[in-house]
C-alpha cells in the first residue's frame, strides 16, 4: 500500500511540474529574455540559508520560494519525508549557491545498510549472527555477496552507469532518462554476509527559477566513499537537474558514486546524472571533478564517465 502511495503522488508531483519544466521556454523577446515559469507558488517566501541549516521535506517534496540564496560556508541538507521523495527547490526570482546543497547518501552504522539521500535508495544490511546479508535497494541495487574476488562478491549500486566491484552477477542494473523524468536518485549498495552494510545511493534534487541559477559553491549529491578495502558495498550516484532560463556560475556538480578513496578508478559505485537545461550558457563554467562543462561538456549533448554523466 505504501508502495502505491508513493507511485500516486509522485505522478501527481511529475504532472504538475512537467508543464513548466518540459512545456518549453517561451518567447524570445525583443531584449533577449526567455519567458519561463518555474511553477513557484512564493507562499513559502525567501530561503536565505546563512549557517548549516537542515530542511524537513514537506509532503510532497517541493518548496516555493521567491528566492533562494545560500551563503558561503554554508551547507544546506534536508529530512527525507515519508515516501522518500526527491528535492525541488522552485523559485520565482533568482537562486544564488555559493555555498553547498547536500543530498548525499550515507555509509552503513553497524548492520543497518546507508540510507539513501532524499530520493535515493539505501544500502543492504550486513551479514550478522547466522542471518545472511540483504542486497541494496532501488533499481539500479547492487546484491549480497563476500569480499573475495567470486562471481558472488557483493555488487555495486548502478545508475547513468554500472558500477564497478568485479562482482559478476552481483552487480545492480543501470536505469533512468537522461531528461531525469522521473526524477529518481541512486541505488544502495549490497551488504557483505561477512558483517559490512552497504552504502546509500546518492538523493535526487531539481532546482528551477523563472530567472537565473548562479552556481559558484557545490551541489552534491554522490554516495559516500570508503577508505578501507574491506568493503565494497558503494551506492550509485544520485540526480541533479537545474532548470532555468540562464543558468551560470563556476561552482561544481558531484554525482559520483561511492569509491574506494585511495584508487577511486578502480571501485566505484555506478554514476549519477546531471542534467542543466537553459538557453543562456554565456557565463556557464560549472565544473565537475574539476573539468570544466564549458570546455569539456559543451562540446556535445552528454558527457559520459564512470563518475558522472552530464546531459544539456
Amino acid at each position: 500500500m505504501k508502495h502505491l502511495r508513493t507511485q500516486c503522488l509522485q505522478r501527481t508531483v511529475k504532472n504538475a511540474l512537467l508543464a513548466g519544466l518540459l512545456g518549453g521556454f517561451g518567447a524570445v523577446h525583443s531584449h533577449a529574455q526567455y519567458t519561463f515559469n518555474s511553477g513557484s507558488t512564493g507562499a513559502d517566501g525567501a530561503l536565505n540559508v546563512t549557517s548549516n541549516t537542515t530542511l524537513a521535506l514537506p509532503a510532497n517534496g517541493v518548496f516555493n520560494y521567491t528566492t533562494i540564496t545560500v551563503a558561503s560556508n554554508a551547507t544546506l541538507t534536508f529530512t527525507p519525508n515519508a515516501l522518500n521523495t526527491p528535492v525541488y527547490l522552485l523559485a520565482q526570482g533568482d537562486v544564488t549557491i555559493n555555498g553547498t546543497i547536500d543530498v548525499s547518501g550515507s555509509l552503513g552504522s553497524g548492520v543497518i545498510g546507508g540510507a539513501g539521500g532524499p530520493g535515493g535508495f539505501a544500502g543492504g544490511n550486513a551479514g550478522n549472527i547466522g542471518f545472511p546479508a540483504g542486497d541494496g535497494h532501488g533499481p539500479g541495487a547492487g546484491r549480497a555477496g563476500y569480499h573475495s574476488f567470486t562471481p558472488t562478491r557483493v555488487g555495486t549500486g548502478s545508475y547513468g552507469s554500472l558500477g564497478n566491484s568485479t562482482g559478476g552477477d552481483t552487480l545492480g542494473s543501470t536505469y533512468g532518462s537522461p531528461l531525469l523524468v522521473p526524477l529518481v536518485g541512486g541505488s544502495g549498495g549490497g551488504g557483505r554476509h561477512d558483517g559490512y552494510a552497504g552504502a546509500g545511493g546518492g538523493g535526487a534534487i531539481l532546482l528551477a527559477s523563472n530567472i537565473r541559477i548562479h552556481v559558484s559553491g557545490t551541489i552534491v549529491s554522490s554516495s559516500s566513499p570508503f577508505n578501507s578495502t574491506s568493503v565494497f558495498g558503494w551506492g550509485s550516484g544520485g540526480a541533479i537537474r537545474l532548470v532555468s532560463p540562464s543558468v551560470s556560475g563556476s561552482g561544481s556538480l558531484n554525482a559520483r558514486g561511492g569509491y574506494y578513496g585511495p584508487n577511486p578508478a578502480s571501485y566505484y559505485g555506478g554514476a549519477g546524472r546531471i542534467r542543466i537545461d537553459c538557453m543562456d550558457r554565456r557565463s556557464l563554467a560549472l565544473s565537475a571533478l574539476g573539468r570544466k562543462f564549458g570546455d569539456v561538456f559543451l562540446n556535445s549533448r552528454s558527457q559520459r564517465t564512470h563518475d558522472m554523466i552530464v546531459e544539456f
